[in-house]
C-alpha cells in the first residue's frame, strides 16, 4: 500500500503546474517521505511530518490537483498507519536526541 501511495504522490507532483508553491514543493516533500518509507529507511517523526505536509497542502493548493494530492496520505494514514509504521526501522524512533 505504501509503494502505490508514493507513485500515486509521484503523479501528483509530476503533474503539478508548479504555480503555487504549496503544491509545487508539498507534493515533492511529500513524495520524498515516502520514498524514504518505502526504502524502509524512515526516520523518527516523518509519519507525523507526513501528515501535517498533508494536511497543509491541502488546505493552501490553489487548485484541485494539489488539494487531492494530500487525500490518498491522509486516508491511509488514518486507516492503515500501521502498515507505513512497519517500514520505519525501530531505531529510528528509540534515542531522544535522533535528529538532534
Amino acid at each position: 500500500l505504501v509503494e502505490v501511495i508514493a507513485r500515486a504522490v509521484a503523479f501528483y507532483r509530476d503533474e503539478s503546474c508548479g504555480k503555487c508553491t504549496p503544491c509545487r514543493e508539498g507534493t515533492r516533500r511529500m513524495h520524498h517521505i515516502l520514498s524514504r518509507i518505502v526504502r524502509k529507511s524512515g526516520r523518527a517523526g516523518d509519519l507525523e511530518r507526513l501528515e501535517t505536509l498533508a494536511q497543509h497542502v491541502r488546505a493552501a493548493s490553489f487548485c484541485g490537483l494539489g488539494q487531492s494530492a494530500a487525500l490518498p496520505v491522509l486516508a491511509t494514514l488514518r486507516h492503515f498507519r500501521d502498515e507505513y509504521t512497519a517500514r520505519i526501522p525501530a531505531r529510528a524512533g528509540s534515542s531522544p536526541h535522533h535528529g538532534q
